[in-house]
Parts: C-alpha cells; sequence; structure tokens
C-alpha cells in the first residue's frame, strides 16, 4: 500500500470508505471565537460539532453510542415527591452477618431483607458479606471482618431531600452514593479519625484496626474533613488518614476517554452481524470527567449514574451562573432510530423555568439528533439496556 494511502477497515453499503484512525490535534489547538462577547458556553456548543471526537464517521458513532445513557433516565426524580423510606435494607447476605439493634447489647444473628434503623450496628464475620441499601438507589457493600453503624436515614422536603449518616468503625466498605437532585441531600461516611461529605460518589472506605483510613474515589467528587482539614477529592484521587489524623493525597489514576473509545471502536470492527456494546458506569463517568476537563470550561463534576431502566446525569455548571444541574431524558428505539425525550431540567433542586427549559431542551436533543443522523447510516438500533451500573446498547449493523 502506498505510505499516502489511507487504511479502510470497512465500507458499508459502497459508500466512501471510512478512515481507521486519524491524526489529532494537539490539545493546545483552540478555536477562536467567531463573534466578539460571544458566551464560552454557547461557544462550546458551537464547536462541539467540528471537535476531534466527531472528525470522521467511526467516531460519530463510538461517540453517539457512548453518549446514550445521557437519554436514557427517567423524570420522576425531578418532581420532588418520591417519598423516600427513613431506613435502610440489608441484601445480598453472604456468610455470618449480625445487627445490633439501638438500645440492646445483644448481637442478632441478621437476614436477608432486614430493615435498619437509625443507631443500628451491622457487622460482618470472616469470609463473609452484606449490601446496605439506602432509598432503593444508593449502596454500601460490606466486606469481612467489617462492622458499621447508621447514625442517620432521614428525608425532608416532601421527599426530594436526603440524608445519610454511616460509620465504619473497621473494615472495609465500598460506597456507592447515588447523586441526588436536592443539592441539600448528602451522603456521609465517618471513620474513627475522617469524616467524609459526598453528594454523589463511587469510594472505597478502608479503616484499620488503629483507626487510620484510606479513602478511595472511583466516580464523582468527596471532600473529605480531619480536624480543621478539608480537601476535596475528585475521580482517581486517595486520602490517607494516619492513627495520629495526618491527611495526605495522592493521584491514583487520571481519567481517561481512550478505553471507552477503543471499546465502542472493537464493537463496530466486530465481525458479528449485530453491533452489541456494554458500558459499565465507571467507564462512562471516566470518559465523561475526561472530556469535561479537558474541553469544557463551563461545567465541572460530570456524574451519571445508571439505575434499573433509568439514569442520572448531573454536572455543576459555573458559567454563565452556577448551580447544580440535572437532566432527565427517556429513550426509545423505534424503526431502528432513537428517539430522546427530555422529561425536566433543574438547577440548584430547582426545576428551570418552561421557557429556558425549552431552550436548552431543544439544545440537547438538536445537537445529539445532528450526530445520530450520521449514525444511522451504519447501524440500526434495536434495544438499550439499562441495569444496575451498566448500559447493554445493541443494533443491527449496515454494512459488512
Amino acid at each position: 500500500m502506498n505510505s499516502n494511502e489511507q487504511s479502510i477497515s470497512v465500507n458499508p453499503l459502497g459508500r466512501e470508505p471510512i478512515p481507521a484512525e486519524e491524526c489529532e490535534p494537539e490539545s493546545g489547538e483552540v478555536e477562536q471565537a467567531a463573534a466578539h462577547g460571544e458566551k464560552r458556553w454557547v461557544r462550546w456548543w458551537r464547536r462541539l460539532g467540528d471537535s476531534f471526537l466527531f472528525r470522521t464517521r467511526r467516531r460519530r458513532v463510538v461517540i453517539a453510542v457512548i453518549a446514550l445513557p445521557f437519554l436514557c433516565c427517567l423524570g420522576y426524580f425531578l418532581t420532588g415527591l418520591v417519598a423516600f423510606p427513613s431506613t435502610a435494607t440489608l441484601t445480598d447476605l453472604k456468610g455470618i452477618v449480625h445487627t445490633l439493634r439501638q438500645g440492646t447489647t445483644e448481637w442478632q444473628v441478621a437476614q436477608n431483607h432486614d430493615i435498619v434503623r437509625n443507631n443500628d450496628r451491622v457487622r460482618t464475620a470472616e469470609l463473609s458479606g452484606v449490601t446496605l441499601v439506602f432509598f432503593d438507589i444508593s449502596k454500601v457493600n460490606l466486606d469481612e471482618n467489617t462492622e458499621v453503624s447508621v447514625i442517620e436515614v432521614s428525608s425532608r422536603r416532601g421527599g426530594s431531600a436526603a440524608n445519610v449518616v454511616l460509620k465504619t468503625w473497621a473494615g472495609r466498605t465500598w460506597v456507592r452514593a447515588v447523586r441526588f437532585v436536592d443539592p441539600a441531600s448528602t451522603f456521609r461516611v465517618d471513620t474513627p479519625t475522617a469524616s467524609t461529605v459526598v453528594r454523589g460518589a463511587r469510594l472505597a472506605v478502608e479503616v484499620a484496626g488503629d483507626g487510620s483510613t484510606q479513602i478511595n474515589v472511583e466516580q464523582g467528587s468527596a471532600t473529605v474533613t480531619v480536624g480543621a482539614q478539608s480537601v476535596k477529592l475528585t475521580m482517581g484521587q486517595r486520602a490517607n488518614i494516619s492513627s495520629e489524623a495526618k491527611l495526605t493525597t495522592e493521584q491514583v489514576f487520571t481519567p481517561d476517554m481512550q478505553p471507552l473509545m477503543n471499546k465502542g471502536q472493537a464493537a463496530l470492527d466486530s465481525p458479528e452481524k449485530e453491533f452489541i456494546l456494554e458500558i459499565e458506569e465507571q467507564e462512562l463517568n471516566q470518559f465523561l470527567t475526561a472530556y469535561v476537563n479537558d474541553h469544557v470550561a463551563f461545567a465541572s463534576d460530570p456524574q451519571v449514574w445508571l439505575l434499573k431502566d433509568m439514569a442520572i446525569l448531573g454536572v455543576t455548571i459555573t458559567e454563565p451562573f452556577q448551580a447544580e444541574t440535572t437532566v432527565a431524558l427517556s429513550l426509545q428505539a423505534r424503526n431502528g432510530q432513537l428517539r430522546p425525550q427530555v422529561k425536566s431540567i433543574s438547577a440548584g433542586g430547582l426545576p428551570i423555568p418552561g421557557q429556558l427549559a425549552d431552550g436548552l431542551v431543544n439544545l440537547l436533543t438538536g445537537a445529539y439528533e445532528n450526530y445520530l443522523a450520521k449514525t444511522y447510516q451504519w447501524l440500526e438500533f434495536t434495544e438499550v439496556q439499562i441495569g444496575d451500573g451498566k448500559i447493554i446498547v445493541k443494533a443491527n449493523k449496515l454494512y459488512r
């Protein structure tokens, strides 16, 4: 092959070849504003379609599919009418698990679906484990030889604001605190030496016998407080707190878009007739966080949470105003195409006024439909499955 020719992987329906890959611009190359005084967030939306992520047809396909979870959530999370129970439930019990009820001194053998209330304790024995479920969406997995106290589970404002306070005395817990729409909601994890507050995060908390603590943020963000010192951790960062309450932090990994891009590319290049792409919540959030960190100046702390048959997308807007924003959209596959519909948008826990919401809805769906129009040349979508922590996208390939 001539060195000046591009490598070709597929040729759908006789159309022009799809380049396997193209050189990407340096991160420092930024397009100048088209109009003097144009808002930064408006420029970003205008430039999005011309960015390196959409310069080839194949990349459009990959990005369109990766973006699907943002169009799969239900609007009732934004209504503020959901009544949360002020209890937690034990599930996925294995081995030996005990509970200590408030006001008692005797540990009792726990069973699946037992209810845990404020000031109750839960502990696991060796080779044992259990999951605490809060408000049917947030979960805390207890490893073996772990003991926690449920200090508080409460809701207010008609059920839209929820609060959880958990204390890990010893052992290892994995916290998946799904972000609530109301910014008054919090999820706090205490240990003998630290207190960690999240507005949506997946983190691992490990407490040693001497009280020293290690906190790993795998998704979202968290604020760790030790005495009078506080530090905010983002995805990929770790806090180490000694038994003497000395706090240090380190970067464990850096969010990266490429793993999910590679996964989508592999699904496209697969010899199978059906396109199948399974995306884990962690992969999706790495992609989203890396993109926002590198290319978006008016937003921070993006989060997407995949639940059963739904997703929650949240982001903190910094321009032209500052607010925690949550968008709820539904999605249906009809006649091989994806039909997104924005149900509602809220900022700071309150619905955005109708006229402004309509403008944002048109902006979101209009931009996405433009990319999907290209995608429909290569894929005929048949099914989207949203499960707990993952999404599966299926389509028929229109090229062989």
